[in-house]
């Protein structure tokens, strides 16, 4: 039989969660992250065009929300730990069952933001994690938006919610032609940590029903996508309901936005990706910062790699797993349009760091 590429098609859920005030080089930014997570996942070998002899249906089916949940459970029986896991909690220099479980989960995300498995087999879980950074305010947000002051900022954010959705659909379910003859997308909903807004619900027309005219062929809305919101600690929940689960997620998405403003703010200088044997239970390190670096290690070397690889041989890297699976990137309002600009990163080899290019517009 002929070497054919299959076609995938997947129903993903995205997880939102999204960080205040970032201090970068260009001043204080926001940040919206959103977490893709298929529910199914269904590889198809096309076979029409075939010869009768060498007709063969195959189909390859994955649950890979329902598989990370597994992993996710077994990591918290292993460790022992039960606690949220919260960037914000990664405090102190202690190492407690609270670092490694993080460290472990975070790992395990990682390992799922693959379309194709370390040798190339099929199918893999097909994560994807993006990130947007833009200006905390306008100056024009009254020639965009009516209400008073908070109605206007809440619209401004809900815009750029819309805008980092529809850059990660984009991002990472197109231009791989060289794996897949197709990819289809069904978005099902999003899930926020929380009331995120507080003063409203989130506006569903705003944020998603503008994205069914505006994403890509291929990509799509499912007529009844939903936005809910979910406490980001688990306790809150019994084990085994779905609010349980989502609320495990949206503290993967809480953890890969803590990680990647770890690194863009320059807390990692010259410890991450952190060298020699992972801390032991209980061991005190010399600052917090070391301990947020082995606590995101996987994230770093996952950036570290990509932009290695992205250096030595673009085509190289367009052949890994992880190709496509992290979009970063920041917004900038100029001359009254919204232009998008790539994060992209090199290697300090002397400061063993990695470095944020912001691009300036």
């Amino acid at each position: 039989m002929r070497d054919l590429k299959p076609r995938v098609r997947l129903r993903v859920w995205l997880y939102h969660d999204e960080t205040k005030d970032a201090k970068l080089e260009e001043g204080k930014r926001h940040a919206h992250g959103i977490l893709v997570v298929p529910e199914e996942l269904v590889l198809e070998w096309p076979h029409e065009e075939l010869p009768l002899i060498e007709i063969e249906q195959k189909t390859l089916a994955l649950a890979p929300r329902a598989d990370y949940l597994d992993g996710f459970r077994q990591i918290r029986k292993e460790v022992g730990c039960y606690d949220e896991l919260h960037a914000h909690g990664v405090t102190g220099k202690q190492w407690g069952k609270r670092e490694e479980c993080a460290t472990k989960v975070l790992g395990l995300a990682c390992d799922f933001l693959r379309h194709k498995g370390p040798n190339g087999e099929l199918p893999a879980p097909f994560f994807r994690f993006g990130v947007l950074f833009f200006p905390p305010k306008t100056p024009r947000l009254r020639d965009y938006y009516a209400g008073d002051d908070a109605e206007r900022t809440l619209q401004y954010l809900e815009t750029l919610l819309r805008m980092a959705i529809k850059g990660i659909l984009h991002y990472g379910f197109t231009g791989l032609e060289h794996v897949f003859s197709g990819v289809e997308v069904e978005v099902l909903g999003l899930v926020l940590d929380g009331e995120e807004h507080l003063r409203r619900p989130v506006d569903q027309s705003r944020v998603i029903e503008r994205l069914r005219w505006e994403l890509r062929p291929g990509l799509t809305i499912a007529p009844d996508f939903g936005i809910r919101a979910v406490d980001s600690n688990p306790g809150m929940y019994s084990p085994g309901t779905r609010d349980h689960e989502d609320s495990e997620l949206i503290q993967v998405a809480d953890l890969l936005l803590g990680a990647v403003r770890f690194i863009a703010e320059g807390s990692y200088r010259g410890i991450c990706p952190p060298e020699g044997s992972p801390p032991s239970l209980h061991e005190k390190l010399d600052e917090a910062n070391e301990k947020r670096a082995w606590v995101y290690r996987a994230f770093c070397d996952l950036l570290k790699k990509s932009a290695e690889r992205s250096a030595k041989s673009p085509k190289a890297w367009m052949n890994s797993g992880h190709y496509r699976s992290i979009s970063l990137s920041r917004a900038e309002l100029v001359e009254g349009q919204w232009q998008f600009y790539p994060v992209e990163w090199v290697i300090d080899e002397e400061e063993r760091l990695l470095v944020p290019l912001f691009p300036r517009g």
